[in-house]
């Protein structure tokens, strides 16, 4: 198990050297919305997340337009995936057909990365809908359920969860106000493989 958060520019500029020193293993850091935004502090916070010695992971918040477009958008900013790095869907909109537009979207960047993004969603979309589609694409589980608790829970369509966000208002050292508190259920060697670093299996 290991313990990290996710941020964008509404946290401002991260200490992520303190982060790191709290026992945080990964950030996930927004890169992209929709079609034509991309986060302000992304390639920074990136960098300087890779200096810290964390795993960063790269998330697009989805606005459910054109699903190829927002695809080329991310990774266009992503660029290649470096070692150390994962990718992320944010899925939290309402829409007609998510599961279509999320395998779409994930398909187009596992194409361009060469690795399968993992796929954020809360509980109720989780159980809303039959999502086996994106899970017989080798793509993993971020559910967000705020319990408090680093334990795994329920992962419906899914084997199991591959990382859980367990709170929105966690404090960490080297972030100024809330942040969201996450947990990867596995090894660094595996969080690590969920990007261009080795072998998925877990």
């Amino acid at each position: 198990m290991i313990l990290g958060i996710d941020v964008s520019h509404h946290q401002g500029a991260v200490d992520f050297a303190a982060v790191r020193s709290s026992g945080r293993g990964f950030v996930v850091v927004k890169a992209t919305e929709g079609t034509s935004f991309t986060d302000p502090r992304f390639a920074g916070s990136r960098t300087r997340a890779h200096a810290a010695g964390l795993i960063v992971g790269l998330y697009h918040f989805a606005r459910a337009g054109d699903a190829g477009a927002e695809a080329a958008t991310f990774t266009r900013a992503a660029g290649d995936l470096q070692p150390g790095e994962f990718a992320v869907l944010d899925w939290e909109v309402t829409a007609p057909d998510p599961v279509g537009w999320c395998a779409t979207w994930l398909t187009a960047v596992r194409a361009a990365l060469g690795v399968p993004p993992l796929v954020y969603l809360n509980q109720s979309t989780r159980d809303a809908f039959d999502w086996n589609r994106v899970v017989q694409g080798d793509v993993g589980l971020w559910l967000a359920r705020y319990d408090g608790s680093t334990d795994a829970c329920a992962a419906g369509h899914w084997p199991a969860l591959t990382m859980k966000q367990y709170s929105d208002t966690g404090s960490v050292p080297g972030v100024a106000g809330p942040v969201d508190l996450d947990v990867f259920y596995g090894t660094d060697d595996q969080l690590r493989a969920l990007g261009p670093d080795g072998d998925r299996r877990r």
